[in-house]
């Protein structure tokens, strides 16, 4: 039972390791309250409001659904979305 929670850690660990961490990336705005930092790519950041962020299931690494989340983050950033 230990093995298997070791291997789940390790895992965790590696999936993350492609992105850079927030204070090295480029932020595209600033944070505030009730926000989430997305990743726009490994180093490009936009805050968005966290209902936002968690509407949408979506993955940098394997590139699930990020056009979709990238669009509404761009559209929240240039005032698209309220």
């Amino acid at each position: 039972m230990k093995r298997k929670f070791k291997k789940k850690r390790w895992k965790k660990k590696r999936v993350r390791k492609y992105l850079l961490p927030v204070e090295k990336c480029v932020h595209l705005n600033e944070k505030f309250p009730d926000s989430n930092a997305h990743h726009i790519s490994a180093g490009i950041i936009i805050y968005i409001p966290v209902e936002l962020h968690r509407h949408i299931d979506h993955s940098l690494k394997n590139g699930y659904n990020m056009a979709i989340i990238n669009t509404l983050a761009f559209q929240f950033l240039f005032g698209g979305l309220n």
